[in-house]
């Protein structure tokens, strides 16, 4: 019997950014909640979550409401953190970049992708400030996330992402990470090799410039996963490999020296480092590897349905269908963002 999904009680943070439960994902919105009573400062999000996370919840779990507008949540349903989201949105207009860049990053991570293209307005762009790129970066980000063939809005993505990692007067983390996303972003593409060549080089200019050694360990994990694809999409996997266990040491590293307050974070690391290392695994032919880490990832994040979709798909295309069902079946247990593939792959085992 296929078990009724949890993501009511697994994901309510993205209902009412405090729940200090489920996934690694949910617990950072949590944080979010966290920070913004707090004022403290609120990171870029190291994974933007998926177009249909909050539809997929509520299809789950019908008691929790959908909204397009996190305002729409009646004022006696909402939790201190969500109160403070509302009123910072109603103020959107008065607030500065710094502030409004605070409240779009809480917008992203609770995936109000429609209501932040939407909120952000190219008058409040004005400038080259690190604010204001971000926010242009997050306007657009959400348009690509609505319509992933809006060819227009994709280069525009990568058009403030050359400026964010151009401007000397941005700080070193911003440039570096704009580098290594657009390398990314180039790669993927598969038909740029130039831009390819242009931004490793560049991401690597940066990495040796003498303030490196200064940069948060999270980042440097994310620099050599990053800088990883371009072996891996030639063919080279010993390359990528060594690239990654850079990333993995440096992931180690971020953990060890991370406090309370930003433990999360270092936390949070992991898991798209694991999903990485066993797909680059799998895809050199290293199966005993590959599962390892596809089993990493699902003890570091035991309550991400994704975690065990990706061990239930290695385990699929290896033949190992029994194994394959059991987690697919803890997977549509779990429920959003992954409720209905694990169904349909059950539908195959019965």
């Amino acid at each position: 019997m296929i078990p009724s999904p949890s993501s009511g009680q697994l994901l309510a943070a993205y209902s009412d950014l405090c729940s200090d439960t489920g996934p690694i994902h949910a617990r950072v919105a949590a944080e979010f909640g966290t920070r913004l009573q707090t004022g403290a400062e609120i990171p870029a999000n190291q994974a933007m979550p998926p177009l249909h996370l909050r539809a997929s919840i509520t299809l789950d779990e019908p008691s929790v409401p959908y909204l397009e507008d996190p305002c729409l949540l009646p004022i006696d349903k909402r939790t201190g953190p969500w109160q403070i989201l509302c009123r910072l949105i109603d103020e959107w207009y008065s607030l500065g970049p710094a502030q409004q860049l605070r409240v779009a990053r809480v917008l992203a991570k609770l995936a109000f992708w429609n209501f932040l293209a939407e909120l952000i307005q190219p008058h409040d762009l004005a400038g080259q400030t690190s604010e204001a790129l971000a926010l242009s970066y997050l306007r657009v980000f959400s348009r690509c996330q609505l319509d992933p063939q809006d060819t227009d809005s994709a280069m525009q993505l990568a058009e403030i992402g050359m400026a964010r990692a151009t401007n000397e007067q941005l700080p070193l983390e911003t440039r570096l990470a704009s580098a290594v996303n657009l390398t990314v972003h180039y790669v993927r593409r598969r038909q740029d090799d130039a831009e390819v060549r242009k931004w490793s080089t560049y991401a690597e200019r940066l990495w040796s410039s003498p303030d490196a050694d200064s940069l948060p360990w999270v980042l440097k994990s994310a620099y050599w996963r990053g800088v990883s694809f371009i072996p891996y999409r030639t063919g080279d996997h010993k390359s990528a490999a060594e690239m990654l266990d850079r990333a993995e040491e440096s992931a180690v590293e971020a953990l060890e020296q991370s406090t309370d307050d930003d433990r999360i974070f270092a936390v949070e690391n992991f898991h798209p480092l694991f999903e990485t290392r066993g797909r680059a695994a799998w895809d050199a032919g290293d199966l005993v590897k590959a599962e390892s880490y596809y089993r990493r990832l699902v003890d570091h994040d035991p309550w991400d349905s994704k975690a065990h979709i990706r061990l239930a798909d290695f385990l699929r295309g290896t033949g190992r269908n029994s194994e394959a069902r059991k987690q697919y079946v803890e997977a549509a247990g779990l429920g959003a963002p992954c409720t209905l593939y694990a169904r349909e792959r059950l539908r195959e085992y019965t």
